[in-house]
């Protein structure tokens, strides 16, 4: 079964600087439907939460490390007047340079500072997001069956956590009894849906109705499986599609994006050793191909094939294999003139 996308567009708003919370930073864009074949497929959530705060760091300190010895950081920022916490919350980093989109949970606030796992140097311009959670990033998921179908995320540690619908936009974890709706849903960190009909599910709308065009880090962890995607809405797969024509190249409004317009050939990826697997459209998981990156090139697995231009189905999440060492997939922008 092919899988269409319809996108529904809400409104749009120039990008603007936030110091506030409450406030957006990018255009809304609703949501998107895809077709889901029954049986397992990969998927990503295209959209983002709102931006609720965006501004320089007056300062960065070292903070106290975690127990099992993350480092974290303290980021000030004197004009902020933070009045409640982020329970679901992250920093990005927004300034140009090696650190640039990579995503830092929050772990503790006060009125003027947030605390964030990872170390930071210098003082960037920063955002604060909420997290998309489970909860949050399905408008509607069509004739998906409750407490039988499931979404499955990969663990950092390559262990799986099975999530189930429980009706009324509610999620469930494996006990079928503990609530899941918090659980958060990373950008770039793609989902295993396994479905038994045939049907069609709503990716975004409410909070999670937001173009991100600026670079984003998505881990890549050594020996695991990441399933990941591109965060772009811009779904077109199916022939009748208006938008499916345009496929020349990702800055086309609805174009389908490319292997080489992603940024992978500039992450950091081993050449001709760590791969890009993509999967047919069915519902059983087999793989389309298996590419890889080299000389500035994606290459097929004969490793001399070209195939920057190979498509990948927007909205389709692929396996990244990191073989040797922890990668980051510097994500490229694939939505011009969107928000950070």
């Amino acid at each position: 079964m092919k899988k269409a996308c319809f996108l529904t567009l809400i409104a749009a708003a120039a990008l603007t600087p936030m110091t506030s919370r409450g406030q957006s930073a990018g255009p809304v864009i609703g949501y998107y439907k895809v077709d889901v074949p029954a049986g397992q497929s990969a998927w990503v959530c295209g959209l983002v939460t709102m931006t609720e705060f965006q501004a320089q760091a007056t300062s960065v300190a070292p903070g106290v490390p975690l127990a099992d010895g993350t480092p974290t950081s303290v980021i000030t920022q004197s004009a902020a007047n933070w009045s409640s916490p982020f329970p679901l919350h992250y920093v990005e980093i927004l300034s140009a340079g090696s650190a640039q989109g990579a995503v830092l949970d929050i772990i503790g606030s006060t009125a003027t500072t947030v605390r964030v796992r990872g170390a930071i140097s210098g003082t960037p311009v920063f955002c604060i997001r909420k997290h998309a959670t489970l909860g949050a990033i399905f408008k509607g998921l069509g004739g998906m069956v409750e407490f039988q179908d499931s979404l499955t995320l990969y663990n950092s540690d390559n262990s799986l956590s099975s999530y189930f619908p429980a009706g009324g936009g509610n999620w469930v974890a494996e006990d079928f009894f503990t609530p899941a709706n918090d659980t958060v849903i990373y950008p770039g960190q793609g989902f295993i849906l396994s479905s038994t009909p045939d049907t069609v599910i709503t990716i975004g709308g409410g909070e999670v109705a937001y173009v991100k065009s600026g670079p984003t880090q998505v881990p890549l962890y050594r020996g695991q499986t990441n399933v990941v995607g591109p965060i772009t809405p811009l779904v077109a797969t199916n022939p009748a599609d208006p938008l499916y024509g345009l496929t020349s190249t990702s800055t086309v409004a609805g174009g389908n994006l490319t292997l080489g317009s992603l940024g992978l050939t500039n992450s950091g990826l081993e050449e001709f050793v760590d791969s890009i697997t993509l999967f047919l459209q069915g519902g059983d998981l087999n793989p389309a191909g298996s590419f890889y990156v080299g000389l500035g090139t994606v290459y097929a697995d004969d490793f001399f094939t070209p195939a920057d231009d190979a498509l990948l189905r927007n909205g389709a999440a692929v396996i990244i294999s990191a073989e040797s060492a922890d990668r980051v997939w510097k994500q490229t922008p694939t939505y011009p003139g969107a928000g950070n």
